[in-house]
């Protein structure tokens, strides 16, 4: 949009580009037979640029998901093409925070191969630890970073670190979240904690429900829409990742119109959502309830509470957010998900401390503290314990990264529709696309009938990402070229289907997406 009618080459690279209309149409204008001129050459260049997704990075502007990138240092065939065309261009990669080890220890080796080359990288992130900073500082042959103040710019270069502080008439306004904590059984609402979020939405509140796993989120939003607890029929909505592409993308439209910047207020409405809101959904909730996690990712959660200038419920003129955690410090899955039991007990001991939490100073102030290497005088023995074998495990992964970035063999093929698996650490999520007897779509498109790219559109906007522990019970289900599971479905209501297999439920709805009874 911001090139519409330039004569910019701008090229697309993700899974799904080949089915964006705005994408397509820039393809298509490439491929009309025409004289030889200015604007025709250059149509032509960004129609051969858009054959591949690996020549993203030859264009003059590139715009891809990090696996692209994370390709450039891979033992993939042709990477000197990813390679070449990063270290000639400006690398901006967004939400830096949100990788894991091993993927940290892959764009470390594209940062230092941007510095080696000569090229420049700008990494952005609003709650980034301390020592994944300094990490990324070094990579540029500088270390330290002589200031703690938020916001700021750290500029790394051959002159050395150079701080850049907003003057005080640019720095963020103030903003105190009152907070409470909660520990209840499994980290879920109780009852009194239902009734009050039914009440709030009642008295005209939006209100958000965060939930770590996508099973609680589905239990949650049926506790709620229970009549017995919500006789008014107020509004609760459900929003995760385990929906096919085409309903996510009406869940998303429907969150965004709900509960976005330009959303009619005035009647109150629930939204039960996983970590799906914490990052690029312009958001605005009057009240939050989440389950407990990390502080850096509790940040991002609240920066959905008041997000915009407007009246608020009575009762909720200011910024509230309950945390709900664990009995015991026992945090069970949820501790699977995020992987460091440490950074959930710091987070939940600093929460009982305080009812407020004041930013943007709080940024700095807390993510320091959790994230500080020394133990805590007080911490539990086995929280302790815990993070030693999960600090031992990380420097393993970023290991194993920096091993595959030096292999000189160029062992996999580029176009390999599983090659994203490299740029990820451990198991990746499965893929399924449920369908009806006949090889129908849950809409009635007969996949068989298709050709080889219709039948990809309609594969991909029904496919359905589910955890990697379904595997073995989806052994016996069939596949498709690109390893997709095909799930064969029977309707059994409105937008409702079921599926047994091997003696296990499944069920998908328009409304709750993919379960395992």
């Amino acid at each position: 949009k911001l090139f519409c009618g330039d004569s910019t080459n701008v090229v697309l690279a993700h899974g799904k580009r080949d089915f964006s209309p705005e994408f397509q149409r820039l393809v298509d204008a490439g491929r009309k037979p025409m004289a030889q001129g200015k604007n025709d050459a250059v149509a032509q260049c960004a129609e051969w640029l858009a054959q591949s997704r690996k020549r993203v990075f030859l264009g003059q502007i590139g715009v891809c998901t990090v696996d692209q990138v994370l390709l450039s240092v891979l033992p993939v065939r042709h990477k000197f093409v990813r390679g070449y065309g990063l270290n000639k261009s400006v690398l901006i990669v967004d939400e830096v925070h949100a990788y894991d080890s091993y993927m940290h220890g892959l764009l470390a080796e594209v940062v230092r191969r941007q510095h080696d080359t000569g090229g420049s990288a700008i990494l952005l992130s609003a709650t980034l630890p301390p020592g994944l900073r300094n990490e990324i500082v070094a990579l540029w042959g500088s270390n330290g970073l002589p200031s703690d103040d938020y916001p700021l710019i750290t500029q790394a270069s051959a002159a050395g670190v150079h701080p850049f502080c907003l003057s005080e008439e640019h720095l963020p306004k103030e903003k105190n979240v009152h907070v409470e904590c909660l520990s209840l059984p499994g980290a879920m609402p109780d009852e009194g904690l239902l009734a009050t979020i039914i009440a709030a939405a009642a008295a005209g509140g939006r209100v958000a429900v965060i939930a770590n796993l996508v099973s609680d989120a589905q239990k949650i939003a049926r506790l709620l829409r229970n009549p017995g607890r919500n006789p008014s029929c107020i509004t609760v909505d459900v929003f995760h990742a385990r929906y096919r592409f085409l309903d996510r993308q009406n869940k998303e439209r429907l969150a965004l119109d709900e509960y976005g910047l330009d959303a009619k207020r005035g009647t109150g409405r629930i939204l039960v959502a996983t970590q799906v809101v914490e990052q690029s959904l312009d958001l605005d909730f009057d009240w939050m309830v989440t389950q407990i996690c990390p502080v850096d990712l509790l940040f991002q959660r609240l920066g959905r509470l008041h997000r915009h200038k407007r009246q608020r419920p009575s009762g909720y003129e200011a910024p509230r957010c309950t945390v709900v955690t664990v009995e015991g410090y026992a945090y069970g899955l949820h501790k699977e998900i995020y992987g460091n039991a440490r950074v959930l007990w710091r987070t939940e001991r600093l929460l009982e401390k305080t009812n407020t939490i004041l930013f943007p100073s709080a940024y700095r102030e807390w993510i320091n503290a959790v994230y500080q290497r020394d133990d805590w005088d007080n911490e539990p023995e086995n929280i302790a314990m815990d993070f030693e074998v999960f600090h031992s495990l990380q420097i393993h992964r970023k290991r194993d990264a920096k091993k595959l970035t030096a292999m000189t063999m160029s062992q996999f093929r580029d176009e390999d529709a599983r090659l994203t698996s490299l740029t990820r650490d451990g198991e990746m999520s499965l893929t399924v696309v449920p369908v009806m007897a006949g090889r129908r779509s849950l809409d009635g498109d007969k996949l068989n009938e298709k050709d080889e790219r219709n039948y990809a559109e309609i594969t991909n906007l029904n496919s359905v990402p589910v955890p990697a522990g379904w595997e073995n019970y989806l052994s016996s289900c069939p596949r498709d070229n690109d390893g997709r599971y095909l799930i064969e479905f029977a309707p059994s209501g409105e937008h409702e289907w079921v599926s047994a297999v091997d003696r296990k439920i499944f069920r998908y709805t328009k409304d709750f997406g993919m379960e395992k009874e």
